[in-house]
């Protein structure tokens, strides 16, 4: 009887113990968590504000549309004769720049040239109050097309990110598409009906003010964006390239943008029935470290109409290291 007394209150020891441990672990995984959501403010952002008045390049313009200001560029508006409305959309982290070996070609050709910075990249915006809802955002790409020419027919090239962002906007605007162009990325379908846990996740305010802190000091510097082309390039990157690239995101907000474009984005629809509708040419480099060309190879079984190119020695930004072999691409693709 006694044993059973000491081994019934052995165990209830060992539970009293463990309660407590649970107890203790779950307090201090608490105070861990709140001291985590509130030790970012603590750190201080030395950030500009991107001024009103400012023009990052001589033909710069901009437009608000949905409560977003957006920084675009424009080339031979003022031309007599027109032969294809061109508009470029960039990729992931890139911004009208990313197209800067591309433009005289296409202008010398004369067609008339947009770039637009997407909201969060580039000059476009920034700020908490922006719309970053990807459907929104094809909307917005309307608007600033339709400022320049309305009812025009566009040829719409873009890159990466950019290539499902042209796709989209041509299924939702057929009659406003002419022609596709997909550089080193497919136009992806990957429609969602409501935000995930990860979209929800992204939008916490202070996981959003840790990514400016850690990327005001982590990332954006000359060695991170060093390496960040060199991997993209699949070669080494000019000093111009880096400093192109890096500058954008030395204006405030930059990080947390990005956290409100990706918790924004999977809501735009892509149908396949209507881009084999259009003449489709695809670009993609052999030695893409980014996208590899098996993924453009496989959008090319799904799309048999479509023209595929493929550039040799070129890795994910063909259109910047092989600019002559692309823009001839592309100018025979215009103009056939």
């Amino acid at each position: 009887m006694n044993i059973f007394i000491l081994v019934s209150f052995a165990k209830k020891e060992k539970m009293r113990i463990i309660k407590k441990i649970f107890k203790w672990f779950f307090i201090t995984l608490g105070c861990i968590l709140v001291l985590l959501m509130i030790l970012p403010y603590f750190f201080p952002i030395e950030q500009r504000e991107l001024a009103l008045d400012y023009k990052p390049y001589k033909n710069s313009e901009f437009l608000t549309a949905h409560n977003t200001r957006i920084h675009y560029q424009t080339w031979n508006t003022e031309a007599d004769t027109i032969k294809n409305y061109v508009v470029f959309i960039h990729g992931f982290s890139g911004s009208s720049f990313s197209f800067r070996k591309n433009i005289d070609t296409l202008v010398k050709n004369k067609n008339l040239v947009v770039c637009i910075d997407m909201p969060a990249f580039g000059y476009s915006d920034k700020s908490e109050e922006a719309n970053y809802n990807d459907t929104i955002r094809l909307e917005i790409i309307q608007e600033v097309l339709s400022k320049i020419s309305k009812n025009q027919q566009w040829c719409l090239i873009g890159h990466s990110m950019g290539a499902s962002i042209i796709g989209a906007y041509a299924c939702k605007y057929p009659n406003n598409t002419k022609k596709l162009v997909f550089i080193d990325g497919p136009a992806f379908d990957n429609t969602k009906e409501e935000p995930s846990s990860i979209n929800k996740l992204a939008l916490f305010p202070p996981l959003k003010r840790w990514a400016e802190v850690i990327g005001k000091r982590k990332f954006v510097n000359y060695n991170s964006f060093n390496e960040l082309l060199s991997s993209a390039y699949s070669q080494q990157p000019e000093e111009i390239d880096i400093l192109g690239y890096m500058q954008p995101f030395n204006y405030k907000g930059s990080a947390s943008a990005i956290f409100n474009m990706t918790a924004n984005s999977g809501y735009a629809k892509i149908d396949k029935t209507e881009l084999v509708k259009l003449p489709m040419l695809l670009i993609w480099g052999e030695e893409d470290q980014w996208i590899p060309i098996s993924t453009g190879e496989q959008f090319v079984k799904q799309n048999p109409s479509i023209i595929f190119e493929k550039i040799e020695k070129a890795g994910h930004c063909s259109m910047e290291t092989h600019a002559n072999e692309v823009n001839s691409k592309i100018i025979n693709f215009l103009n056939n």
